[in-house]
């Protein structure tokens, strides 16, 4: 309980365990990437995607 009354010790303390845990989670995020649509049609013949739904943007040619 010592500890607990050296408010600096806590928040440092705190903020160490905060960047490791956003390090851990940065860190084993899935990566993604984009394809192209000739990608994805070989990959929808091959039936390694099961379903596909595809979202305009308000940019030419660039789907979601």
């Amino acid at each position: 309980m010592r500890y607990l009354r050296n408010s600096r010790l806590v928040a440092g303390v705190g903020l160490i365990f905060f960047g490791v845990c956003m390090i851990l989670t940065w860190w084993l995020r899935t990566p993604s990437r984009e394809i192209s649509a000739n990608e994805l049609d070989q990959l929808l013949a091959s039936k390694s995607i099961a379903q596909v739904q595809v979202s305009p943007t308000p940019y030419a040619g660039i789907y979601q």
